[in-house]
């Protein structure tokens, strides 16, 4: 963290995020951070406390693995220290040999292998309760100091994700997938959704940063697509949301930038409200300095929804999809 801690106040003040007004029936809500990841630096109390500040009841944990070095063993451990507060995944992003590029498009390797049983071991012993972020196709970018971030191009229907999806599907929990928008992406994600259709697949930054139409079209095909909407606010660093780090024909944001959504964004939370999850998508541990502003840009989102609609993506859907009344 920076050496310059700002007021949740101070920051919104910076960033203009009180732009829209927060309405009554989101003010209180619940937050599930549905797309939540797990740096090795960041402590399960001082989370806890940036939660709490925010009112975000729950958090997925992904594990980042690579340079911020989060790990499955480090987010199982806050799960059974927090089981009220944190759901542990298992991570996917920066694990070797998931990255290795001969085991995409081609048959895994036995390396590959091996991963996916150790996989299937966590999973077996208990405690996790999700896949991801399992990365198919990123934009790359360079962040300063951070060792990150390279272009990604990997199959959704490659024979390893179909591997992968068969054990989500054994053991009945959700994967995270990062795979964004664009033409040949999107078939494979078809492909991949209409082989596996008992695997439950929540398609990161609103299903790829797709426009709304496209987004309706396959929610309406696929009963077991759901979108979270990680990192799709427009605010003091965090504009994934918007066509950062690349404009491309298929990339379209959720709102205005000033804490408004976009008609027929809206439009498409009120038809599908059961298939959408808000997240907070905080990668990077000094990151966490803005965590409360998405959370407040997101209130002012669910602002203008239903009330019944602002429940289930504040925390509802995510509760369900979770199967957090069986923890």
């Amino acid at each position: 963290m920076g050496a310059r801690v700002l007021s949740v106040a101070a920051v919104l003040l910076l960033s203009g995020c009180e732009s829209a007004p927060v309405a009554d029936h989101a003010r209180d809500l619940p937050i599930v951070d549905m797309h939540g990841h797990l740096q090795e630096a960041m402590s399960a109390e001082e989370l806890l406390r940036r939660m709490d500040e925010a009112g975000v009841s729950r958090m997925v944990l992904q594990p980042t693995h690579g340079p911020q070095r989060g790990t499955d063993a480090q987010a199982l451990a806050y799960a059974r220290r927090y089981p009220d507060r944190f759901i542990a995944f298992i991570g996917f992003q920066n694990r070797p040999p998931f990255v290795r590029a001969d085991n995409w498009p081609g048959p895994p390797t036995p390396a590959a292998l091996d991963f996916v049983d150790q996989v299937e071991s966590k999973l077996r012993a208990g405690g996790f309760s999700g896949l991801g972020e399992i990365v198919l196709r990123y934009h790359g970018h360079y962040v300063p100091g951070a060792n990150c971030c390279g272009e990604v191009d990997r199959l959704a229907d490659a024979p390893l994700m179909s591997r992968i999806a068969a054990l989500a599907t054994r053991f009945d929990v959700p994967m995270i997938i990062h795979a964004e928008g664009e033409p040949e992406v999107v078939a494979a994600m078809q492909r991949l959704l209409k082989s596996h259709p008992q695997a439950v697949i929540v398609w990161a930054h609103n299903c790829g940063r797709q426009r709304a139409a496209a987004i309706g079209g396959l929610l309406r095909e696929y009963p077991n697509l759901y979108c979270d909407l990680g990192g799709m606010t427009y605010t003091q660093q965090s504009s994934y949301g918007t066509t950062w780090p690349r404009a491309t024909p298929w990339t379209f944001p959720i709102e205005n930038g000033r804490g408004r959504l976009l008609p027929e964004v809206k439009d498409l939370f009120e038809q599908f409200p059961d298939r959408f999850m808000v997240g907070m998508d905080v990668y990077f541990n000094g990151a966490y300095l803005y965590f409360a502003e998405r959370v407040q840009r997101f209130r002012q989102l669910l602002s203008e929804l239903a009330p019944a609609t602002a429940r289930k993506l504040a925390h509802e859907n995510a509760e369900r999809v979770l199967r957090l009344e069986r923890r």
